[in-house]
């Protein structure tokens, strides 16, 4: 009995101890709960278009420096929690523009969101970079933004443009690897000087041969300015209009973008070729005649060319053919870009290689850009920085019709001239080895009064390395609401360095009966260097006099200074045929330099 007592009174004692422990717990868990809510709260609210009214759903709401996020419901509706004292509530949309709201202790807050799209509608970048509401202008001036200058994933921004402005015109002076192209707003001014409107970068004056250096993805928008009260500040250089370039600074939300585009290049109109009569004159087959005034095509045999050395005699169908259009190749632009956005900075690299529709003609462009700006509460500072080099190897026709000039003959027309000087029922495309093959060399073309344009393509080439350098910094200063100072000082350079490489050949004694002369191995170097250095200060001023009336004003002063040397020197008589050294040479140089 005793022993029995003892056990139960120990089991009692335990029951006990184990009840005390189980409450203590409890409690100190209702501790912790109640900690943890006195350090969160929820904060809630409503979401709305600032022009519509209307609810937005699925907009983004998150507390700034955390991971702590929500979207708001059907209604517009959100909530969210927040446990920080100084908490952040950042509001973003795509097509709307980011909002960023200090809670302090509020609990409710209601947010209207105001389209982007309204914003680039209403807004503007005039003169020297200032914004300005469209309805406060009296002037013609239109607004492109970057993703309708991208739209076709255009190399050149000029071709972005086409169609996108009224009173722009883009032509393209022609179809090779540079795309050179001729920009004209509201027509013609001048029949003999300048028609081209001036290029604004980033609020810096420049040539608008630099458009061709700007990476079109790079491009935030485009403001042009048509009347001459929108370019008057600008002076003289602003009379055909002005292209205001204003790039990429960087976004809220960070984002890595990575993109390809492949462009393909043909002919679109070749003009048409009679393809009836062949090769000869007054209706007789003659087989070195480049004229088509011979008897009509009959599918028979013919002759091309004269009996050569060893007696060979070429021969082909007397059937017309296209082979004249098929001497074009396909163009093909492989483009690739990759940028970093993120707060307050843009990255972005480029390469962009380029195949053109002339045999052997390629371009390969490569780029970088930064910017970055920061505000210093009533400080502000800004940099870009634009780097971009082509390096390109191209048909150099000024060497042929130099050298058709030297020969007193025709010719001087270019390649073009050979391909429509060359009957119908001629092979072309089989003349591509014009240095193995035996029909195809100098000494053995098929006519006395033309070369290969095979031969051309290889003999006279153009090799070259463009440098472009865009720079600039902007400093400012908000002492008030109205006053605003900004100081901004660029450096454009712009490095062209090119060789004029003429391959060279010597007749053989074939070749001499038959009219043919050497053409000796020449090269000229070229160098252009171009450094335009600017400073530009002004005030604006935006204050209200009363309700019915504002003052706007713009003072300021802008220096420029603009240095360029021209450098060339050329051997004609290189030594070592394919060794293009002008050390190694005959005869004495050649050349001029001004600057």
């Amino acid at each position: 009995m005793f022993n029995n007592s003892f056990y139960k009174l120990f089991i009692y004692e335990q029951r006990s101890i184990m009840k005390q422990r189980l409450l203590s717990v409890i409690l100190l868990c209702m501790l912790f709960i109640g900690i943890a809510n006195a350090q969160q709260r929820q904060v809630s609210g409503k979401v709305t278009s600032a022009s519509e009214g209307s609810p937005l759903a699925g907009v983004s709401v998150r507390v700034d420096g955390t991971n702590t996020a929500t979207q708001t419901d059907g209604n517009g509706d959100y909530s969210i929690a927040v446990s920080k004292e100084n908490a952040v509530l950042v509001f973003s949309y795509i097509g709307y523009s980011s909002q960023r709201v200090n809670l302090g202790n509020q609990s409710t807050v209601n947010i209207q969101l105001t389209s982007t799209d309204n914003e680039l509608e209403e807004v503007i970048v005039t003169a020297l970079g200032v914004k300005r509401e469209k309805r406060e202008l009296g002037y013609s001036a239109e607004q492109v933004d970057s993703k309708t200058i991208n739209k076709a994933s255009a190399v050149n921004i000029a071709n972005g443009l086409q169609g996108k402005v009224s009173g722009l015109n883009v032509t393209t002076n022609n179809s090779g690897v540079f795309e050179d192209v001729k920009i004209n707003l509201r027509g013609i001014r001048s029949l003999t000087g300048n028609n081209n409107p001036l290029l604004v970068l980033d609020g810096i004056q420049m040539d608008i041969k630099y458009l061709s250096s700007i990476n079109p993805n790079d491009v935030e928008n485009i403001s042009v300015l048509k009347g001459a009260a929108a370019a008057a500040i600008y002076g003289p250089d602003a009379r055909n209009g002005v292209f205001l370039v204003t790039t990429k600074s960087g976004n809220e939300v960070t984002s890595v973008n990575l993109s390809h585009s492949t462009q393909w290049q043909n002919i679109s109109f070749f003009p048409k070729l009679q393809k009836q009569f062949g090769q000869g004159a007054d209706g007789e087959i003659i087989p070195i005649e480049n004229w088509s005034w011979g008897p009509a095509y009959d599918g028979s045999i013919a002759n091309i060319g004269p009996e050569l050395e060893d007696g060979t005699q070429q021969t082909t169908p007397y059937v017309g053919t296209d082979e004249r259009q098929k001497f074009y190749d396909t163009g093909i632009t492989n483009q690739t870009n990759l940028s970093l956005n993120a707060k307050n900075f843009f990255l972005s690299l480029e390469n962009a290689d380029i195949k053109g529709i002339v045999p052997g003609d390629k371009n390969r462009r490569n780029g970088i850009r930064l910017n970055s700006k920061r505000e210093f509460g009533i400080f502000r500072a800004a940099a870009n920085f634009n780097y971009t080099q082509q390096n390109y190897n191209v048909y150099n026709q000024a060497g042929q019709e130099n050298y058709y000039t030297a020969q007193n003959t025709g010719g001087n027309d270019g390649l073009f001239s050979q391909l429509i000087n060359t009957p119908a029922h001629i092979p072309l495309t089989k003349y591509k080895d014009y240095k193995n093959d035996i029909f195809s060399t100098y000494d053995h073309w098929f006519t006395d009064y033309g070369i290969n344009p095979y031969f051309s393509l290889g003999n006279w080439r153009r090799h070259g390395k463009k440098q472009d350098l865009l720079t600039n910094i902007e400093l400012g200063l908000k002492p008030t609401d109205w006053l605003d100072f900004t100081y901004r000082a660029s450096l454009t350079s712009r490095g062209i360095a090119e060789r004029y490489i003429t391959e060279g050949v010597k007749e053989t004694p074939f070749g001499a009966s038959r009219g043919k002369t050497a053409i000796t191995s020449a090269l000229e170097e070229y160098n252009y260097n171009q450094n335009v250095l600017t400073s530009d200060l002004f005030a604006s001023v935006n204050t209200p006099i009363n309700e019915d009336l504002i003052f706007k004003g713009i003072l300021g002063t802008a220096v420029r200074q603009n240095e360029y040397r021209n450098t060339s020197v050329g051997a004609d008589n290189l030594v070592i045929p394919e060794l293009y050294n002008i050390g190694i040479r005959t005869g004495i140089l050649t050349g001029a330099s001004n600057g």
